[in-house]
């Protein structure tokens, strides 16, 4: 019976949903302009192996106009270049550091004199990336940080020594603009506190380094997009894929979808704007098991990307994301349905 509660619920609980929230960002734009950042490294040409570096933005909710405690939900930086070493385990991957510092009632300008303690960190491999793609990296927190308005988020991205692991990253940035500046420390290069790029001679790098946040109790309902290209490798084929983001970190996300298109237009169904001939068209879907994605999965960050997926050309899809906790009930938001022509 767990099947039909969950299609009660999403009926009754629809109109009352409300959410919050969004991203702190001092950068006018998020390209990563490539050569950019400036690292503390073995030279001025390649290999460079990175040493320790710490690369910093100083976050004010208030100064931001938000006036309400938040929840840090994800951490989006750059990476205009990553190598890892040949000894590198996993292959491919090297060790950085996302660290969350909290200075209560503290204001921006008093960083980098003062440093708030760590209130949380936590430990990423990061992929090779060597080309246009694939270069802004957002990840999900695995602990909730609540900051309030007069609090300070001091971000820290975190490179360990990669010396010894033969390690190269240079983390994104651009020349285009921002709001407040970014900050490097490095001891091995004697730039042992955080300081402005600008402060040592590089005005111009400006660290893309941001964070998504829910006002804290709030749930931001997820958003589905897709493209479907003709597939080069399968005539008769398109090519699917899914793009989920508005994601709450630890939530049960469902992808669910109708193969049969409201004669009122996308969004006009029953079923959270989904058209079905029967219940049995969607009952298999709302017992897929929980970690079978793309359909029902856990989600680990605030974006997630499947596919692409082979599907025959010339079928018309629509879909709807469904943030929604079949253990408790509990329906946190859905998106407006979207159609996909194959």
């Amino acid at each position: 019976m767990r099947t039909l509660n969950l299609s009660v619920c999403l009926f009754v609980l629809a109109a009352s949903l409300s959410a919050q929230g969004g991203v702190m960002t001092q950068l006018t734009n998020n390209t990563v302009v490539t050569p950019g950042m400036v690292t503390c490294n073995t030279g001025a040409t390649p290999p460079q192996y990175h040493v320790q570096n710490s690369f910093w933005r100083a976050f004010s909710p208030s100064a931001m106009g938000i006036n309400l405690p938040i929840d840090v939900t994800c951490i989006t930086y750059g990476v205009e270049f990553a190598l890892a070493g040949a000894l590198a385990a996993p292959a491919l991957q090297q060790p950085i550091e996302i660290r969350l510092r909290k200075g209560t009632n503290m204001t921006a300008a008093q960083f980098p004199g003062t440093v708030p303690a760590i209130t949380h960190t936590q430990l990423i491999s990061q992929g090779d990336i060597n080309g246009a793609a694939n270069k802004i990296i957002t990840r999900g927190m695995a602990t909730t940080v609540t900051v309030n308005p007069n609090d300070l988020l001091v971000v820290e991205l975190y490179l360990p020594d990669g010396l010894a692991g033969q390690n190269v990253l240079f983390p994104g940035s651009n020349n285009l603009g921002q709001t407040s500046p970014g900050y490097l420390s490095a001891p091995g290069c004697g730039i042992t506190v955080p300081t402005p790029f600008a402060g040592i001679g590089f005005p111009n790098v400006h660290l893309l380094l941001d964070v998504h946040y829910v006002f804290t109790g709030a749930t931001i309902p997820p958003v589905i997009t897709a493209t479907a290209v003709p597939s080069s490798a399968n005539p008769g084929f398109t090519d699917l894929t899914l793009f989920n983001t508005n994601l709450m970190p630890g939530h049960e996300i469902w992808n669910i979808y109708s193969w049969q298109p409201c004669p009122g237009g996308t969004g006009t169904g029953a079923f959270l704007g989904l058209c079905f001939l029967s219940l049995g068209d969607v009952l298999p879907q709302l017992t897929t098991p929980l970690g079978f994605a793309p359909f029902h999965f856990l989600a680990d960050n605030c974006a997630m990307t499947f596919g692409p997926f082979p599907i025959p050309s010339g079928i018309i899809i629509e879909v709807v994301t469904v943030d929604y906790n079949s253990m408790t009930a509990t329906l946190n938001g859905f998106s407006p349905a979207i159609q996909i022509i194959l």
